[in-house]
């Protein structure tokens, strides 16, 4: 009787160490994410030791599957790229459709800049950064052809032009390489966008 006993102890203690352990990552997880967002484009365990308190042997022993840990934090980067964007365009003078989506953009890509930095910084070391990269990119591209259905030709290098001009990654470069303004860097977006578009293609209903 005293085995029947001891085995729910030690099934106890199993689950209570693998609850801790997955507690442990999450914790790791949203520190370095927080790290990110912060401007910290290369995080170490003893970076995310210091932010959220727990030990450095744990966290090193978590970091020793760094790709693992990368995969998560782009995965929850992707989620968060255009979650809450609408694809809605108000209906409204040309000028004021391409304003709209402009102004979404910042919103968001703002709120992604730095975690495009460390995207871009990381892209190279990792498959799991380097694709959800490329995901935010598409899901880019894919919003403007849903914004601008029915308004403009998407099959011509004109609309290719507008879609790597509308890009997270020219936003990032108008921020972070040509040290412009969140106010200027808009005012670059429509001003360039009405230039390759002074008028929509097609008319809408």
């Amino acid at each position: 009787m005293v085995g029947s006993n001891e085995a729910p102890k030690e099934s106890a203690i199993t689950d209570g160490r693998v609850a801790r352990s997955a507690a442990q990552q999450e914790a790791i997880q949203m520190a370095l994410i927080d790290l990110v967002v912060d401007g910290n484009f290369t995080p170490t365990a003893v970076d995310v030791a210091e932010k959220t308190g727990i030990n450095r042997r744990t966290v090193f022993r978590h970091f020793s599957n760094i790709e693992a840990l990368y995969a998560k934090i782009s995965v929850k980067i992707r989620e968060l790229a255009f979650a809450d964007m609408p694809e809605t365009i108000a209906p409204g003078p040309w000028e004021s459709r391409i304003e709209q989506i402009v102004v979404r953009r910042r919103v968001v890509f703002e709120a992604l800049l730095n975690s495009l930095e460390f995207m871009i910084v990381n892209r190279h070391r990792s498959p799991y950064v380097r694709s959800s990269y490329q995901d935010i990119l598409a899901e880019s591209d894919a919003y403007l052809k849903s914004a601008l259905q029915g308004t403009v030709d998407q099959r011509n290098n004109r609309f290719k032009a507008l879609c790597t001009l509308f890009s997270p990654a020219n936003w990032r470069t108008l921020r972070m390489e040509h040290d412009l303004s969140a106010d200027q860097a808009q005012k670059i977006l429509i001003t360039h966008a009405l230039a390759l578009y002074p008028n929509p293609d097609h008319k809408q209903s």
